[in-house]
């Protein structure tokens, strides 16, 4: 299969953005997602900022993509003890 779009969760943390990276230099279109705007954005891409959780925001950053990267996670373990969720 020839992938066209992908979307990418976790985009602005180091593993997402190496992966946005790549994709872009493969000349597949990276639609990038996270909780935070990318300070590691090279190009104009387009760029959702919201909660993983938003499930009709990350439905809509989705649409038309050919494969999803997870990257999106707690990047402060200890936060995860005392806010689950």
């Amino acid at each position: 299969m020839v992938y066209k779009k992908a979307l990418v969760t976790g985009s602005s943390g180091f593993l997402g953005s190496h992966i946005v990276d790549a994709l872009h230099d493969n000349g597949i279109e990276p639609i990038l997602f996270d909780s935070k705007e990318s300070t590691y954005k090279k190009s104009n891409f387009n760029e959702y900022i919201g909660d993983i959780l938003d499930f009709s925001k990350l439905k809509n950053a989705a649409k038309d993509c050919d494969v999803i990267f997870h990257f999106a996670a707690q990047a402060d373990i200890s936060k995860s003890t005392y806010l689950p969720v």
